[in-house]
């Protein structure tokens, strides 16, 4: 939610100080401020849409920020509401940014009524800080500056400070004092900061006692030395202030009735004929502000009324259509007037269109244009960053396939060892092999010499027993032969099993072998479709780029057009200071009726001071000259 701070204190009272340091904090006060002056060199920190609004409602209110008696319930109930809801526009379009942002304007102590409902209709939140300040610095500070009395700045401090501490009461609010602020600028800051739940750093401390110089505060009175012959009211109000009892509800109020009693006295019948006085001056200044208006409207003869279109041409009374679209299209054409200013001056219009219609529509042409490269500039964008997917994406494609490239030399090594390793075994199984074969054939052969030999026994006994040792001796080597042979025969299964395993293994590898091919082969198919796709790509930019330097070729035509129009409209500001000349005329007209409104208000103070009546003598001189 957003959070509306206001300042509500009376004028001199260190609110543009405050203001400052509420700046230095990083709270926001809007986009136009007032600028500094002599007044005040450091600045207002006064948001201008936000015055120029508050100086209306008060003007045509016939009244003032200096108007002891203006009462805001006077003000119509429908002129309450449009002022709300120009109090609306202005929060919107000057804080739509922010979350947390600072009102501040003096006049707001009469008018919080009028920004409050404004604020709630927004859903905005609320905070408050009554800056206070010793009344009799005040008055002498109105006194120098707006050559006021000292009796008028009192009257003006207490029934800001009255007015701005009922305001507070349903929301979250502090108080603080001008010394507070110049004299303990750390402390004052500190309690600012959790007020309002924000961080400050040392860089910060730093710059706001850099901004706070005690020169700008120039008049120093105590509020010990303040003489005890003021009003009653008075009195007990600045001893509310010295005791910093600014939450005493009950004192306040009883306060503020004895303030509007006090003023009741005054409200006698002369100074009601003032008052009459005062509004019927206030309602001529209206007189010459409606002036001032026609005068702006007429600042371009080409300019479009409305409603003067519609008073002035009655056959358009039932077209249900935009006026405006009528006079471009029909109303030019047929020599209508577009405002009063042409009809009482008999200028002939046609073929000039309002300067507005055409400034719209080059306007829009440009921001057209404008959004076309930003549109091609974004599918660029959009065109490079596919590319640059793409280009990684091959890039990636192209590490993994040289991954799999060396994987597959490997493999390949691996094969030819092993199938090194099964010929080396396949040799040694036919040695093995071709052994056995001539063990059998000798074995076969002595068995044949022995069974011969028995048939021959009983004639060759010593040959016998020789041939026995001899099958004896044979026989062990057999036996010797044939634990070779089991051996061999074991040996060769191993050899068998050994070899049906790099078998298997070698055509797993195969299989692998033929598996990362296949891949290898859709790699790169898939590499001669990027490749093409970005070649398609390339081209899209190429084309791209082309269309943009003509979109650019386009658009400096209009700005050059555009320039020839801002020629016309130099010449239209020409005329314009013609007319700002005879509203300095009516302006000075207005300051001598408002010096008059200052000599009346001065003599109201003089009567109230002197209880007496001599001093009606010039009051009645002076209304006598005005009504001369």
């Amino acid at each position: 939610m957003k959070t509306a701070c206001f300042i509500l204190g009376m004028h001199r009272s260190g609110t543009s100080a405050l203001g400052g340091v509420l700046s230095i904090l990083g709270m926001e006060f809007g986009t136009d401020l007032m600028s500094a002056n002599e007044g005040n060199p450091k600045g207002y920190f006064e948001n201008n849409f936000i015055y120029k609004l508050n100086e209306k409602i008060l003007f045509e209110s016939n009244s003032s920020w200096d108007d002891i008696y203006f009462d805001i319930d006077s003000i119509k109930r429908n002129d309450f509401e449009m002022y709300v809801g120009k109090a609306e526009e202005i929060l919107i379009n000057e804080f739509r940014y922010v979350e947390k942002f600072v009102i501040k304007d003096p006049r707001i102590s009469l008018l919080f009524p009028i920004w409050e409902k404004a604020c709630k209709n927004l859903g905005y939140d609320i905070k408050i800080i009554l800056p206070y300040r010793n009344p009799l610095e005040v008055a002498k500070s109105l006194q120098k500056r707006n050559n006021f009395s000292i009796e008028k700045g009192l009257l003006l401090w207490s029934k800001h400070v009255l007015e701005a501490e009922k305001f507070s009461r349903d929301y979250q609010h502090m108080s603080t004092t001008f010394s507070e602020l110049i004299d303990e600028p750390v402390k004052t800051i500190k309690v600012l900061a959790n007020f309002l739940d924000i961080d400050i750093s040392k860089n910060t401390k730093k710059d706001v006692i850099s901004f706070l110089d005690k020169k700008i505060k120039h008049n120093n009175i105590s509020l010990q030395n303040v003489s005890k012959e003021l009003p009653m009211f008075l009195s007990k109000l600045i001893k509310l202030i010295k005791k910093e009892d600014f939450d005493n509800t009950e004192k306040f109020d009883s306060l503020r009735k004895e303030f509007y009693f006090s003023l009741s006295l005054f409200h006698n019948d002369d100074v009601r004929q003032k008052l009459a006085l005062y509004k019927v001056l206030g309602k001529k200044l209206k007189v010459l502000e409606e002036n001032n208006k026609l005068l702006d409207k007429i600042k371009d003869t080409t300019l479009f009324d409305e409603e003067y279109y519609s008073s002035k041409y009655l056959d358009l009374k039932k077209y249900k259509g935009s006026l405006l679209k009528h006079y471009i299209e029909h109303g030019n054409a047929e020599g209508r007037y577009p405002n009063e200013y042409s009809q009482i001056n008999n200028i002939d219009q046609k073929g000039h269109l309002p300067t507005n219609i055409l400034l719209e529509k080059k306007e829009y042409e440009i921001l057209s244009l404008q959004q076309n490269v930003a549109k091609l500039e974004s599918s660029l964008d959009s065109v490079k960053k596919q590319y640059n997917e793409v280009n990684t994406s091959l890039q990636k494609e192209q590490k993994e396939h040289n991954k799999i490239a060396k994987q597959k030399e490997k493999l390949e090594e691996d094969v030819k060892e092993k199938t090194k390793q099964i010929l080396s075994l396949q040799q040694n199984v036919a040695k093995l092999k071709s052994s056995l074969d001539s063990v059998k054939k000798q074995y076969n052969e002595v068995n044949a010499s022995l069974q011969k030999e028995q048939k021959e026994h009983n004639k060759i006994a010593k040959q016998k027993e020789k041939l026995e040792e001899d099958v004896k001796e044979k026989t062990k080597q057999i036996l010797s032969l044939q634990q070779n042979v089991a051996k061999l025969e074991s040996s060769l299964d191993s050899v068998k099993k050994q070899y049906n395993e790099v078998n298997a293994s070698l055509q797993k590898e195969q299989k692998e072998h033929n598996k990362i091919a296949k891949q290898k082969e859709k790699l790169e198919e898939d590499v001669k479709e990027k490749t093409k796709q970005i070649l398609s790509l390339q081209q899209n930019i190429a084309k791209l780029e082309s269309s943009l330097d003509s979109v650019k070729k386009q658009y400096n035509e209009v700005n050059a057009s555009l320039q020839k129009e801002q020629k016309n409209i130099q010449s239209l500001i020409l005329q314009r200071d013609k007319y700002k000349k005879e509203l300095l005329i009516k302006e000075k007209n207005i300051k001598e009726l408002s010096k008059s409104l200052d000599e009346i208000v001065e003599d109201l103070a003089t009567i109230k001071e002197s209880k007496c009546w001599i001093y009606t003598k010039p009051l009645r001189d002076l209304h006598k000259s005005i009504k001369g």
